[in-house]
């Protein structure tokens, strides 16, 4: 995932506040949310709730709501919650690139 995002990204968090830089969000998210150990999220996307727009000389704005389901250990997978997204893409070259990312709204599933 660390291709795809921008050196000088910034990840907004209305729970866990803000990560600057690509390194600081790589080791954010290979140590797991929040940094609770032996918590595995997988999130996955809320269908029909994508919406891409450009962005003229710059990439595009996607936005977005996406359903968190949490493993803890050796329990098994349950929904955990549901929350919104945007993210501000920029176009270099032919390669696409995080540059901005807002994760918020965050609730229980349901």
């Amino acid at each position: 995932m660390g291709k795809l995002v921008a050196p000088d990204v910034e990840f907004y968090h209305d729970k866990t506040g803000l990560t600057q830089g690509r390194e600081a969000l790589v080791r954010s998210l290979m140590k797991g949310p929040c940094g609770t150990p032996g918590l595995h999220v997988r999130r996955e996307v809320v269908a029909n709730s994508v919406a891409v727009d450009p962005v003229p000389g710059h990439g595009a704005v996607m936005t977005g709501e996406h359903r968190f389901y949490a493993k803890q250990g050796e329990a098994p997978e349950r929904l955990d919650g549901d929350a919104r997204f945007a993210v501000v893409w920029h176009k270099t070259g032919a390669c696409w690139e995080m540059r901005r990312v807002l994760s918020y709204a965050h609730r229980p599933a349901g």
